[in-house]
């Protein structure tokens, strides 16, 4: 079983596997990896090939059985890809980005994507995640601002973020109890806007959220998210979090112009639910470093695709570790492991011309076909 690793694209600050997990894979894979594939960490091709890797030709992509790339394909790569039986394992939320899920389904792709593991083998996994993005939409949040942009228009904007602030959050997700913590730890004000009973009582229940309100002078207020209580409390914000549900659920809530428009103006909307799927109608969702920002009726609004490559070394890591689990399924037959494992089969967003995700199917209204 032959998997081969493609050089990621400059967006994607992330490697999907350290000479570390080659060591753990090569036993039962012949595992490729692109020339220089990890020298933005110091893994030089030497570290790869000691551990069991060897270097990728043009010819191996062709005959791979899993493909791992996290950031889109270019358009050589996708051609090169002939078999439905060829697995690209990627961190592309297909929701997200339409035309490219159309040039899959066109190629016969079948793409399984990272992000749509759900079960709770993975758990630790969506946690880590949900746990960077709200280090991101908090305390970080400002510094990258200030390092990455300069523009006179934001200097009110951060500054903002230095005070006493009241955050709003759209939606419950992995990332809501560690962005209550973090906020209440700063004494700051959170609000909560959750239509879902069952997650509302989630975060009454939280121990960690209970104590972390025991010691802080910030207050917790949790709102029934109707669209008419949203728009009055966006009006309150000074900064707005959009998350997402719960993967493999609809999100609930989504921002709207009218919404922005009504802000403060040099508030910050920060969107942590890109790549799950558009949360808000206005945002450009493939922000670069250049322009991590657009400004929307005076509302800074931030929206990344992939946060955690922002924090690249630790995210690395736990992404090489679970790219690696999820290979270690596929020891015997690709097709096999997909109608048989669950787990797998849930995770797939195309199979050949087939979109089979209904995560992605319900967001984009198209019709799924059952694997």
């Amino acid at each position: 079983m032959k998997v081969v690793f493609l050089k990621e694209n400059k967006c994607e600050n992330r490697i999907a596997i350290t000479p570390e997990q080659v060591k753990v894979l090569s036993a039962n894979f012949e595992i490729v990896v692109a020339k220089n594939y990890g020298a933005k960490y110091g893994y030089t091709n030497e570290h790869y090939l000691n551990s069991g890797a060897r270097m990728m030709t043009k010819y191996d992509i062709k005959t791979a059985n899993l493909i791992v790339k996290l950031s889109a394909l270019t358009f050589s790569e996708l051609n090169s890809i002939k078999k439905v039986s060829q697995i690209l394992i990627t961190n592309m939320f297909l929701a997200n980005n339409t035309p490219y899920l159309k040039t899959l389904l066109k190629h016969s792709i079948t793409s399984l994507g990272i992000e749509i593991f759900h079960k709770n083998n993975v758990y630790p996994w969506l946690i880590e995640n949900a746990k960077i993005k709200a280090l991101f939409a908090t305390t970080g949040l400002s510094d990258y601002l200030a390092k990455n942009v300069k523009n006179n228009v934001l200097n009110p904007a951060l500054k903002n973020l230095e005070n006493k602030l009241t955050y709003v959050i759209v939606n419950y997700s992995y990332a809501t109890d560690e962005l209550i913590k973090l906020i209440l730890k700063a004494n700051n004000n959170v609000i909560l806007c959750e239509t879902n009973k069952a997650y509302e009582q989630l975060v009454k229940n939280d121990t960690d959220i209970i104590n972390a309100i025991s010691r802080s002078s910030g207050k917790l207020t949790l709102l029934d998210g109707t669209f008419d209580t949203l728009v009055e409390e966006t009006k309150k914000a000074d900064v707005l979090i959009n998350t997402t549900t719960l993967p493999g659920d609809k999100t609930h809530l989504k921002i709207t112009h009218d919404m922005l428009k009504y802000m403060n103006n040099n508030t910050v909307f920060v969107d942590l639910g890109a790549d799950q799927g558009i949360g808000c109608e206005d945002v450009k969702y493939y922000n670069t470093a250049k322009k991590p920002f657009s400004i929307i009726e005076g509302v800074v609004t931030v929206s990344l695709n992939n946060i955690p490559s922002l924090y690249s070394k630790e995210s690395t890591e736990y992404t090489s570790e679970f790219v690696s689990s999820i290979i270690s399924y596929f020891e015997k037959d690709t097709i096999q492991t997909i109608k048989n494992n669950t787990f797998i089969k849930d995770a797939i967003q195309t199979f050949g011309h087939e979109l089979t995700n209904e995560t992605i199917g319900r967001s984009l209204n198209l019709k799924v076909t059952k694997l």
